[in-house]
């Protein structure tokens, strides 16, 4: 493995969708002033629960079982259990933030992280799209919604993800712009129409 490409590995392995998710969560709960201490820890906690604690263990005990080589799913025919898995857990996860009245946009990425996974659900069927492309546009743009344009450094996430992914030969050029176009047009889509 050359220098590029571990770079590259580690890269691909920091900004992994289920570790990815609840950063851009916690983000949003912690910028937004109407919330309480208390509300934040719980609502933290929940977000973290259905975003990454859930999936990451259903992965970790696939794993364990053989049933996939690494937590990233490298093989396309692999990934439809764990996505179709991933739509159930964000819209139990969607409809308990509802319930605690979490602010709209935190309870609509985790309403888009279900619609969006769905689409992946649909497109794994027949094509290798880019995870990792989706999984750090898809909160970029919810963010933006909620604090603006001045966030766009943490853009620069996403083109570096995607070469990286490339680099290590996971995904074709395509298919790492097709998952961003998904990430930031859908979710701000769905942001813009159901949620602000």
């Amino acid at each position: 493995m050359t220098r590029i490409q571990r770079i590259s590995h580690w890269i691909s392995l920091v900004f992994n969708p289920l570790f990815v998710a609840p950063v851009f969560f916690l983000i949003m709960l912690l910028a937004d002033p109407s919330l309480s201490v208390s509300n934040k820890w719980l609502l933290s906690l929940i977000v973290l629960t259905f975003s990454s604690f859930i999936p990451l263990g259903f992965l970790l005990i696939l794993q364990s079982k053989g049933k996939i080589h690494t937590i990233e799913i490298d093989r396309r025919e692999k990934r439809v259990t764990p996505l179709l898995l991933g739509v159930l857990h964000f819209i139990i996860g969607y409809f308990i933030l509802r319930f605690l009245k979490a602010p709209p946009l935190v309870s609509g990425l985790m309403f888009c992280y279900a619609t969006n996974t769905f689409i992946v659900v649909l497109i794994t069927l027949y094509w290798k799209i880019s995870l990792h492309a989706i999984g750090v546009s898809g909160p970029f743009a919810a963010l933006v919604f909620q604090c603006g344009w001045q966030v766009w450094p943490l853009g620069l996430i996403i083109p570096l993800v995607g070469i990286s992914r490339i680099i290590l030969k996971k995904h074709t050029i395509m298919q790492v712009i097709a998952g961003t176009m998904i990430g930031l047009l859908s979710t701000g889509l769905q942001i813009y129409l159901f949620f602000t």
